[in-house]
């Protein structure tokens, strides 16, 4: 079980190996403000997890990064469907991650169809490109996965019914970036991660009206930044005055804030929330107002017209 509350499971095909053969920890690439105290780099760091590679997610690739197909087929196999929060540790969009590997990952997902997957990227710009030359190839690896698998034969259905794609907003200039590439890729569920969210952030009417769900989380951990509950708050708002936006309050973060000065309107001074969750998220700490956990409705709201190619 994971211990991210909108998702069920976390795996991860992609990874380093040692010379021994055995798994030898992950490796990613900060590329934005939301990276600054990555999670997973603190795991990777960490003298706690055997597999941390003690690598910084900065510098050269390493040369020992592989797919494993092992771990995707533990997932086919399991009887019990799960929501997959795919590539948790790494960016599957990231320039270092082969072609084949993204094919043979959505294959796999494909002949899992017991699962949700949920693929999050800060990335976004590689996937419009990718899915539409993608389609051909992924359906030859699913013949040929049922073909070994002893799977049965099925309809190949695209997109891809079971697979969720979402993008990282943490400030208004990622949002703007990223979020018009997430909404040129084929998918049954777009979705926005808002976390760690550093500022306000607009989003725009023809965004939310094609958006399924919208995550939001203050940053957790050590050395934080504060998560103003006012952004929070705005985030929320904004998908209430929206149709079929989904709103999931993942948490209010290490270092809430709210604002307790006004002038005209605008914060002067703040006090921190103390919260007994040190993550801040116990929703039942939540003000009312934020206390959402809500998951989309799969469908397609915007038929991208080289799905019909």
């Amino acid at each position: 079980m994971s211990n991210i509350e909108w998702t069920g499971i976390t795996a991860n095909p992609i990874h380093l190996v040692k010379a021994d053969g055995k798994h030898g920890g992950h490796w990613c690439e900060k590329i934005s403000p939301g990276c600054a105290n990555c999670y997973a780099e603190a795991m990777n760091l960490s003298n706690y997890f055997i597999f941390a590679s003690g690598l910084p997610y900065t510098g050269t690739v390493p040369v020992n990064m592989i797919f494993s197909s092992i771990v995707m087929e533990k997932l086919v196999k399991m009887k019990k469907g799960e929501r997959v929060f795919m590539f948790s540790m790494t960016d599957c969009f990231g320039h270092w991650v082969r072609t084949e590997w993204l094919d043979l990952a959505f294959a796999y997902m494909v002949v899992a169809p017991q699962h949700t997957f949920q693929v999050l990227t800060k990335r976004p710009e590689r996937m419009p490109e990718y899915f539409r030359s993608a389609k051909e190839r992924i359906r030859k690896i699913v013949e040929e996965l049922r073909r070994k698998l002893k799977l049965p034969q099925a309809e190949f259905v695209w997109p891809i019914p079971n697979l969720w794609l979402g993008t990282t907003i943490e400030n208004q200039k990622t949002a703007n970036e990223r979020i018009p590439y997430l909404l040129q890729t084929p998918a049954v569920v777009w979705f926005l991660s808002a976390e760690p969210l550093l500022e306000f952030v607009k989003l725009k009417k023809e965004w939310l009206d094609l958006i399924h769900q919208v995550i939001i989380g203050g940053e957790s951990g050590h050395d934080v930044r504060a998560c103003q509950l006012e952004w929070i708050r705005f985030m929320v708002k904004q998908c209430q005055n929206a149709e079929d936006v989904a709103i999931f309050v993942k948490q209010l973060g290490s270092n809430p804030v709210l604002g307790s000065t006004y002038i005209e309107g605008v914060a002067t001074t703040y006090e921190k929330l103390i919260l007994k969750d040190k993550k801040g998220g116990n929703i039942e700490e939540f003000p009312e107002d934020v206390r959402f956990r809500q998951f989309p409705v799969p469908q397609l709201k915007m038929l991208p017209s080289f799905l019909s190619v």
